[in-house]
């Protein structure tokens, strides 16, 4: 009797188990998803409270910048005419070291930040040293010479007088380092000295050199504090909701984030899109796998083929044209800073040396100036102009482009009272450096790029860009960006060192920028936001199932219960007629047995 009441109580506490844990697995299924979800909208917002704060404030993730130099191999032929031949060296391979200063907190639930970077060759990781000679154009000269095109052949032929005074050639021999960070040059050193305050070199002329140790812009960015749906998207930039690089409104727009962090949750329908200073627009990357990263779910994003498309290809990028072959984009027009020039004849070596400063692509911007010009003498008058500046800075006239806008004849400078005529008009500074941005290789692009160009071979594996995003939090795990940047080169009659060059868009280098979580970071991403909502995730089912289980055992027990007493009550309730049958069928047995056999009790 003891027993039977000892199992009945374990199996009443088996069932109250299992009840509590089918309830708690029931709330889970329920709960889980939205604590997660809270959890994580917690920890990704921009503020200090948030675990990813410190991550995003300064960037644990180790970046290196990989760079491709694309050596001329025939540089004589390719000024008579022939087509260039390149070879890729490389990569030189810097670590990038990334971190955000002058962190404002804005009331309208935004905050305003500088990004700093900066470099560090890494010589194990490269294939190469900084001390390599490249041969590439020389993108002074050739910009220079891009914008005397339609100037009047005695402006030409002074540019070519300069260019020879100060040795300057169509392509050059220079090292990694000078490329990528500067070089001395004698114009470069004219314009630091007269005007410190112009060029961004200071004193050197380097591809990278504005980039390292140096800041984007200002970026304003939405935290996510107050308004969730718009979290890391960019508020302003540089104090501007809008560009004014292109021409049209939408390829003027600044979308999606400064590039570092998206908005959590997103499914194969969602796209990555940011803001790039460096390529003065809005970029978007679409959905093209999902993966795992170090056992880490993600998901994929890829640059359309339009990203670069012209506008015939791809309409909505027709206001970033005027364009050329599909699959490049001109950047020239957008690499500007504002400038302001006194009026008189001492505008014009301000004026002229400005143009130097735009080559590399700077764009364009009116500006006032008071220029001597005359219709019956404007080769005459160039000459004299020249000449004095010549005389006064030891270097031949640069080139600009005049609009005429209701000019105005008045006087100018003393300096010039020979001259009959002068007049001040509304000057705009045309940059005369195509620089072009695009994959690498010219992957998706036009096909005629690459075919004009030997030792080019584009293909999606090594020159496709991607971002690999975790989609719960919307932080990157791996990402690859790589890019190129070629320049249009053509032979300019009347200047001797651009020689016979038929038209090309030459590459100059393609770098790729690459990170990936690793270490600590990884192992801490991964057990806070991986692993633990997949033990929970897990944890409601395992305790859904095992109290349905539990649930069972006091209903098996009663049911076995009930059938013991069932038993029992028809065995005490047969009548004195079945038990005279039973023992007239017992002394049948014993009497019809053989002798020696023994009998077992049969038993009902």
């Amino acid at each position: 009797m003891g027993s039977r009441t000892g199992a009945r109580r374990a199996a009443a506490a088996l069932g109250c188990a299992g009840l509590l844990c089918a309830v708690l697995g029931a709330v889970m299924v329920v709960m889980v998803p939205s604590l997660i979800k809270q959890q994580v909208l917690k920890n990704v917002r921009i503020d200090p409270s948030s675990l990813s704060f410190d991550m995003w404030k300064q960037i644990p993730v180790p970046f290196y910048l990989s760079v491709y130099f694309f050596h001329v191999l025939n540089p004589n032929e390719v000024l008579q005419g022939g087509k260039p031949q390149v070879q890729e060296r490389g990569p030189y391979v810097y670590r990038e070291f990334r971190h955000k200063s002058n962190i404002t907190f804005n009331d309208n639930d935004t905050v305003s930040f500088l990004e700093y970077r900066s470099f560090q060759f890494q010589p194990h990781k490269s294939r190469g040293l900084e001390s390599d000679y490249i041969v590439i154009p020389n993108i002074l000269v050739m910009s220079a010479a891009m914008m005397m095109e339609d100037r009047p052949m005695s402006l030409k032929l002074m540019m070519t007088l300069a260019f020879t005074t100060l040795g300057e050639r169509a392509f050059m021999n220079r090292t990694v380092g000078e490329i990528m960070w500067g070089y001395e040059d004698p114009l470069m050193n004219l314009i630091n000295k007269y005007f410190p305050n112009m060029f961004p070199f200071k004193g050197k002329f380097g591809l990278f050199a504005e980039l390292n140790n140096s800041n984007s812009g200002l970026f304003t960015v939405f935290t996510g504090v107050k308004d969730f749906s718009r979290i890391h998207l960019v508020d302003k930039w540089n104090g501007l909701s809008k560009v004014s690089f292109w021409h049209s409104d939408q390829c003027n727009m600044i979308n999606g984030t400064a590039g570092q962090m998206w908005a959590p949750f997103m499914s194969p329908e969602s796209s990555l899109e940011f803001y790039s200073p460096e390529a003065c627009r809005s970029m978007k990357l679409v959905y093209k796998e999902a993966a795992l990263f170090e056992g880490i779910p993600t998901y994929r994003f890829v640059a359309p083929s339009t990203l670069f498309a012209n506008g015939s290809v791809y309409p909505p990028n027709e206001g970033f044209c005027p364009c050329r072959e599909s699959g490049i984009q001109n950047v020239s027009t957008c690499r500007k800073k504002p400038l302001l020039l006194p009026r008189g004849l001492d505008a014009l070596p301000a004026l002229i040396l400005s143009v130097r400063q735009r080559r590399a692509g700077l764009g364009s911007e009116p500006v006032q100036a008071c220029c001597p010009w005359s219709r019956a003498h404007e080769d005459a008058l160039a000459f004299v102009l020249l000449g004095r500046l010549m005389e006064r800075f030891r270097l031949g006239c640069l080139g600009v482009n005049f609009s005429f806008r209701g000019a105005q004849v008045s006087p100018c400078s003393r300096a010039l009272a020979s001259v009959p005529q002068t007049v001040c008009w509304e000057t705009r500074i045309e940059a005369g450096a195509p620089l072009f941005l695009s994959h690498p290789h010219f992957y998706n692009a036009d096909p005629v790029l690459a075919e004009a160009v030997a030792g080019l071979h584009p293909n999606p594996e090594e020159h496709a860009l991607f971002l690999d995003i975790h989609p719960v939090t919307g932080i990157p795990m791996n990402c690859s960006v790589k890019l190129q940047l070629s320049l249009y080169m053509k032979a300019v009659r009347g200047i001797g060192q651009t020689g016979s060059i038929q038209p090309v868009v030459l590459p100059l280098l393609w770098f790729g920028e690459s990170g990936a979580m690793e270490g600590k970071t990884l192992q801490s991403f991964y057990s806070q936001l991986v692993l633990l909502p997949k033990v929970l995730h897990y944890a409601q089912y395992v305790l859904l199932a095992l109290g349905c289980v539990l649930l069972l055992v006091p209903i098996v027990y009663q049911i076995r219960s009930q059938e013991k007493c069932y038993l029992f009550w028809s065995g005490s309730k047969k009548g004195s007629k079945d038990k005279e049958a039973t023992q007239a069928y017992s002394e049948t047995l014993m009497t019809s047995a053989p002798k020696g056999t023994v009998l077992h009790e049969a038993r009902l």
